[in-house]
């Protein structure tokens, strides 16, 4: 029942009662311990959606959980600064590059001006994630030194207007800042992906669509998101929630393609643009448009955004860093439009893990070993032996130009 001055937030569902549902609502107190409510709302709810009324639920800002009204062709920059800025004063180390070392022959897109620089000293800057359609020109041979005022993919332009929009006069875009004539520089730049995505300010990931053409829902009016079921009950405004962004991220065609991979694994914070909605993802933190999650509760725990929205990257890495067979094996799902791209598209990933003396051999991980029962370390011909056991998990055919004993060769 709705009362007029002080309600609890409602939400209203419809889940199927079938055999796959692990516990069913009545049945929390008698489920598995590793079973929660919370999975049950995660799984069972956020997956679909829900239906609950727009406005705060508490009289204090520090408490209240917010449901918001999504406008279709509005987006509000100054909540989407609000995350940024969160996560600046918040997670100031935790979120923070994982290295100061430049990247080499680093170009940007000048937003105001559309011409392309190659700046002298380190500017913040936005980083695009997205998958490619057809060449803006016919080519993708020649080195840009402009953006044309007619002939630029629809995303790309949408993320110009992101970047000014909230406050950054830099946009990173591959198509675009990537070196092609000279190869050494462009293999160097390859190599480099995870300094310049873990160095943007934020990546702004292009989720909706099925490619470049498709833009960024939200930013142009002939672009809008898909509208909100929404109704008046009582006084009270109730409105459809969007299936979590992360279910939604997962069955995207970016989602499934290898070069994207890399790209949101090494961004530090992500801007997630579907046809539902926008969110936020960080080492540290978790925002959607439609949901507001008391202040308090963001401050306490990254685990309580979870419960409301997952995760779609994992952001810690292992401390022996043996999660990059887990990688490799995520990536291997993934397509590409050229298979000689199987391993440039993972380069980025490997030269993250430099640091943890993790190097590869033909896309095949080097370890050095540790034996805690020999004081000396391992030797690179242990950890290559190590890289080598492998298998693939269904019949596969062989990729021209790798060897066959690497996972890259099939």
């Amino acid at each position: 029942m709705f009362q007029t001055e002080w309600i609890d937030t409602v939400f209203l569902a419809v889940v199927a009662d079938d055999s796959r549902s692990p516990v069913s609502p009545g049945q929390f107190e008698y489920a598995k311990p590793n079973i929660t409510l919370a999975d049950w709302l995660r799984d069972s709810l956020l997956s679909s959606g829900f239906v609950a009324r727009v406005g705060s639920n508490c009289l204090y800002e520090t408490r209240s959980l917010d449901i918001r009204k999504i406008l279709s062709n509005v987006i509000d920059f100054s909540m989407v600064r609000s995350w940024i800025d969160f996560c600046a004063v918040t997670h100031s180390r935790r979120c923070k590059p994982r290295t100061t070392r430049a990247a080499p022959h680093l170009r940007l897109i000048e937003c105001t001006t559309r011409r392309i620089v190659e700046p002298s000293s380190a500017v913040p800057f936005v980083a695009l994630s997205y998958v490619w359609g057809a060449p803006p020109s016919g080519s993708d041979s020649e080195d840009y030194e402009k953006l044309s005022d007619d002939a630029v993919e629809p995303v790309v332009e949408d993320a110009i207007l992101v970047a000014i929009g909230l406050g950054y006069a830099y946009l990173w875009v591959d198509r675009y800042c990537i070196i092609k004539k000279h190869r050494a520089i462009r293999e160097e730049q390859l190599r480099n992906m995870d300094v310049i995505y873990g160095s943007a300010e934020l990546t702004v990931v292009a989720a909706a669509g099925s490619d470049s053409s498709f833009g960024l829902p939200g930013i142009k009016p002939l672009q809008p998101r898909r509208p909100q079921s929404c109704a008046r009950v009582t006084g009270h405004i109730l409105v459809s929630i969007p299936p979590d962004p992360a279910s939604v991220l997962k069955s995207s065609v970016w989602a499934a393609r290898g070069w994207t991979y890399q790209e949101g694994l090494l961004s530090r914070r992500r801007l997630i643009f579907t046809e539902h909605e926008i969110s936020y993802e960080c080492r540290g933190a978790l925002f959607r448009e439609a949901i507001r999650l008391p202040l308090r509760i963001q401050k306490q725990s990254y685990n309580w955004a979870n419960r409301l929205q997952s995760a779609s990257w994992s952001f810690r890495r292992s401390a022996d860093s043996s999660d990059i067979f887990r990688i490799i094996s995520n990536y291997t799902l993934r397509r590409l439009t050229y298979e000689s791209d199987i391993l440039n598209a993972m380069l980025g990933i490997f030269h993250g893990y430099m640091d943890k003396e993790v190097h590869h051999l033909c896309g095949v991980p080097v370890q050095l070993t540790r034996d805690p029962y020999r004081k000396e370390h391992g030797t690179a011909v242990e950890g290559l032996v190590n890289g080598l056991w492998w298998d693939l998990l269904s019949p596969g055919h062989r990729r021209p130009g790798f060897p066959s004993w690497s996972w890259t060769g099939w």
